[in-house]
C-alpha cells in the first residue's frame, strides 16, 4: 500500500522550490491587493497571470513578460475588431476566432524564441476576451482594457519580485551546464582517439547533442538576464554551433582509427599524436598553445601524398589527418567562445568576429507543416465546440469556449497534446474542488486582506512549490492557475453555489473536449515524430545535394544535429513502447551533408571530367536521399550510388594537383564511410581486387 502511495505523491520540495513559490505567492497577493484596491473589474486575473508568467529564472522571467504584454496587447486589438463585426453572426465570429487562434498557434510554433510567447498570446487571449464578451458585445471595448491592465499588473508583480527578491539568473546556469558538456564532450573526443566506435558512444553523442538542444532553451534568455552573462547570447549561438559540430567531427575519426587499428595499419607515429592530442584536450582551458602549434606540424607531416594510384588506406589516412586538424579548429573556437561569454564580452573573438560560419541563433529545426496542423487542430476544436454552444444554447458555454482554446495552445508543442491536457484537467479538478471548499467555508469568513492572504496561501504555497519541481510542473501550474483563476476573488465577496459549479465544470468540460478533439485529430507516437525528424534530415541532404555550391555546411549541420537532440527523449519513449525507427544514420546523414557542402565549393575548381562526375553523383544522392526515415531504407537507398561515388573520386583523383583536388577528394571519402560504411573498399582502377582490410564498420 505505502510503495503505491509513494508512486502516487510527489517527493519533499527542495528548498529553491519553496523559495520559487513563496516568491510567486508574494508577486501574486501584490497583484491581487493592486488590483482590489484600484477596483480592478476581476483582480483575480492578475493573481492567475502571475502563476502563469513565474519562472525560477530571472532572466526567462523577463523575456516572457515583455512577450506576453505584446501578446496581450494585439490579442485584445483583434477581439476588439472581431466581436463588433461578427456580433449578429455569431458562426461567423466562432469561425474568425478559431483561425485568428490557429493561425497565432501556428505561427509561434515555429520559433523556438521568447517571441513565440507574443504569437501564442495574442491568439488564445482574443479568444478570452472575445468569448467571454459575446454576452455584452458593446462593452468589448472596456472589457479588452480591463483584461489588459490585469494581465500587465499581474506580469509587472512577478517581474519585479523575480527580480529583487533573490534572483536566480540564467547565466549561472548556463555556466554550470555548459562546464559539464566541455567536460562530457572531452570524455568522447579520449573515446575517438583509442577508435571506440560502438553503442556507448553513440549513446554519448545523442546526449550531448540533447545537452546542446537544452542549452540553446536557456541561452536564448541571457538577453534578457542580469548576470554579467546578459549580451552575450550570439557568442552562445556561435559556440552551441561549434559544440555540435563536434560530434560529427569525433564520430568520423573514432570510426576511422578503429578501422586503420583493426587492419593493423595505423602508423606508430600517429598513435604518439593521439596520445599527444589526448592530452592537449584533457587540459581544457588551460592548454598550451604552442603544443598545439607542434601537433599540427606533426600531424601535417603523417598525410600522406594521394594521386591516381592512392590505395584506400591512403586515402583514409589522409581524411583522418584532415579531421583531427579540423577537431582541434573547433575545439579551440570552442574555448575561445566560452571564455569570451565567461568575460563577458559583448562580441565574437577577434578571429569569429566576420567568419560567414557562424551559425545564427535560428538555426534550429522547425517543422511547418507539423505546426500548420496544430493550428489546424487548434481552430478545429473552437469550430466544433462553438458549434454545440451555438446549437445548444447553453448559458455557461462561455468559460468552456475559452478553455478550449487556452488548453490547445498550451500544449501544442507536445507531440500528443491529449495526455497533457487530461493531465492538467484532473490538476484543475483538484483546483475547483478546492474552490468549493474556499468558496463556502473559508472565505465568508473572513475579514481583510491580511486573512486572505494567509488562507490562500495554505493553497498556492505548496501548489507553488510543484511548478518548479522536476516532473511536477504541469500538474502544479494546473492547480494553481486554475484555483486563482477560478476562485474569483474581488471587491465584494459573493458566491452562488449554483453559478459557481457550472461555470467551473464549464472550465473542465472546455479542457476535456479539447483533449478529445486532438486525440482524434492531432496526436504523433513517438515513433512518428521520429521518423518526421529523419524525414527532415534526409531532405536537408538532398537539398544541399541538389542546391547551390554557395550553400554553407555548418548551418546545415547545426540544424541537423539540432534534430538529433530533439530526437533522444522521444527514442527513450520509443523504446520503452517496444518500437521506433533505426535512428543510427541520423548522424551519418549530417557528415555526408557538411561533405557534399564541402563538395560543391570544391568542385568548382576541378577539371570538367571531374566536375560532371560529381554532379552525376550529387543528383543521384538528392534523388535517393528524400523521404528516407529508417536504417534499412537508408542503407538500401545509399547502396546504390557507390559506384557513382567511386567513379567521382577516380575523376577527382586523376585530376592535376594543387589547387582544391584534395579538398574534393577528402570530402568525397568522408561521403563515401558516411553513407556506405559496410561497402567494400574503394579501388583506384575500377578492376582492382578489394584490399584486405576491405570491410569496415560504421563510419560517421
Amino acid at each position: 500500500m505505502f510503495p503505491k502511495l509513494a508512486a502516487i505523491l510527489p517527493p519533499p520540495p527542495r528548498a529553491t522550490d519553496w523559495l520559487f513559490s513563496l516568491k510567486t505567492f508574494a508577486a501574486g497577493m501584490l497583484a491581487l491587493f493592486i488590483g482590489l484596491y484600484f477596483g480592478l473589474e476581476k483582480p483575480y486575473w492578475a493573481l492567475a497571470t502571475v502563476y502563469i508568467t513565474s519562472t525560477p529564472m530571472s532572466g526567462a522571467l523577463s523575456s516572457k513578460a515583455v512577450y506576453r504584454v505584446a501578446g496581450t496587447a494585439i490579442g485584445a486589438t483583434a477581439a476588439v475588431v472581431l466581436v463588433p463585426l461578427f456580433v449578429n453572426a455569431p458562426e461567423f465570429l466562432s469561425l474568425a476566432l478559431a483561425l485568428w487562434v490557429g493561425g497565432c498557434l501556428a505561427i509561434s510554433l515555429l520559433d523556438r524564441t521568447p517571441r513565440s510567447y507574443l504569437t501564442m498570446l495574442s491568439g488564445y487571449t482574443a479568444a478570452l476576451i472575445g468569448f467571454s464578451s459575446v454576452s455584452d458585445p458593446g462593452a468589448i471595448f472596456d472589457t479588452a482594457v480591463a483584461r489588459v491592465e490585469e494581465i500587465v499588473l499581474g506580469i509587472t508583480c512577478a517581474g519585479l519580485i523575480g527580480h529583487l527578491v533573490f534572483p536566480r539568473h540564467a547565466g549561472p546556469m548556463v555556466a554550470q551546464r555548459m562546464n559539464a558538456w566541455l567536460k562530457d564532450a572531452a570524455d568522447l573526443s579520449l573515446d575517438a582517439f583509442r577508435g571506440e566506435a560502438g553503442p556507448e558512444v553513440r549513446r554519448k553523442r545523442a546526449k550531448l547533442a540533447f545537452d546542446a538542444t537544452e542549452l540553446h532553451g536557456l541561452a536564448v534568455h541571457l538577453a534578457y538576464d542580469h548576470s554579467h552573462f546578459r549580451g552575450t547570447t550570439r557568442q552562445m549561438q556561435a559556440l552551441r554551433g561549434r559544440m555540435l559540430l563536434l560530434l560529427p567531427l569525433l564520430g568520423g575519426i573514432g570510426a576511422r582509427i578503429s578501422v586503420l587499428k583493426e587492419a593493423g595499419a595505423l602508423p606508430p607515429a600517429l598513435d604518439a599524436v593521439l596520445s599527444g592530442l589526448a592530452g592537449w584536450t584533457a587540459a581544457g582551458e588551460a592548454a598550451n598553445p604552442a603544443e598545439a602549434a607542434e601537433l599540427r606540424t606533426r600531424l601535417e607531416a603523417l598525410r600522406p601524398q594521394t594521386g591516381p594510384a592512392s590505395d584506400w588506406h591512403d586515402l583514409q589516412l589522409a581524411y583522418l589527418v584532415d579531421r583531427l586538424k579540423l577537431f582541434m579548429d573547433v575545439r579551440e573556437e570552442c574555448r575561445d567562445l566560452w571564455l569570451a561569454v565567461k568575460d563577458g564580452k559583448a562580441s565574437l573573438p577577434q578571429r569569429l568576429g566576420t567568419h560567414r560560419r557562424v551559425p545564427s541563433a535560428d538555426t534550429v529545426h522547425r517543422d511547418p507543416s507539423l505546426a500548420l496542423w496544430s493550428g489546424a487542430a487548434a481552430a478545429l476544436s473552437i469550430l466544433l465546440f462553438c458549434g454545440f454552444w451555438i446549437l445548444t444554447g447553453w448559458t455557461d458555454g462561455t468559460g468552456a469556449a475559452e478553455m478550449v482554446a487556452v488548453a490547445a495552445c498550451l500544449m501544442a508543442s507536445q507531440d500528443d497534446p491529449a495526455p497533457a491536457i487530461v493531465s492538467f484537467t484532473r490538476a484543475a479538478a483538484v483546483a475547483v474542488a478546492a474552490v468549493v471548499v474556499y468558496s463556502f467555508a473559508i472565505l465568508p469568513a473572513i475579514d481583510g486582506f491580511p486573512l486572505l492572504a494567509l488562507a490562500l496561501g495554505l493553497y498556492l504555497i505548496p501548489a507553488g512549490a510543484l511548478i518548479s519541481m522536476p516532473g511536477w510542473g504541469l500538474a502544479g501550474l494546473g492547480l494553481a492557475v486554475n484555483f486563482a483563476a477560478l476562485v474569483g476573488v474581488q471587491e465584494r465577496f459573493s458566491a452562488d453555489f449554483a453559478s459557481i459549479l457550472n461555470s467551473d465544470m464549464s472550465a473542465l468540460m472546455g479542457m476535456l473536449f479539447s483533449a478529445l478533439v486532438l486525440a482524434l485529430v492531432r496526436t504523433l507516437s513517438a515513433e512518428q515524430a521520429l521518423s518526421r525528424l529523419l524525414a527532415a534530415n534526409a531532405e536537408d541532404l538532398a537539398g544541399v545535394a541538389a542546391g547551390p555550391a554557395q550553400a554553407a555546411a555548418e548551418p546545415l549541420a547545426v540544424r541537423m544535429l539540432d534534430r538529433l537532440g530533439l530526437m533522444t527523449p522521444r527514442l527513450a519513449r520509443a523504446k520503452a513502447e517496444g518500437r521506433g525507427p533505426g535512428t543510427s544514420h541520423a548522424l551519418r546523414e549530417v557528415t555526408a551533408a557538411i561533405n557534399v557542402a564541402d563538395l560543391k565549393r570544391a568542385r568548382v575548381a576541378l577539371p570538367i571530367a571531374a566536375r560532371s562526375a560529381i554532379d552525376t553523383l550529387l543528383s543521384d544522392v538528392a534523388a535517393r536521399a528524400r523521404g528516407i526515415a529508417d536504417d534499412a531504407a537508408f542503407d538500401a537507398a545509399m547502396a546504390g550510388v557507390r559506384d557513382q561515388l567511386d567513379g567521382a573520386l577516380r575523376a577527382v583523383l586523376a585530376a592535376p594537383a594543387g589547387g582544391r583536388r584534395d579538398d574534393a577528394a577528402t570530402a568525397l571519402v568522408a561521403l563515401r564511410c558516411s553513407l556506405m560504411p559496410d561497402a567494400p573498399a574503394f579501388a583506384a582502377s575500377a578492376a582492382a581486387l578489394p584490399a584486405p582490410h576491405a570491410h569496415w564498420k560504421e563510419a560517421v
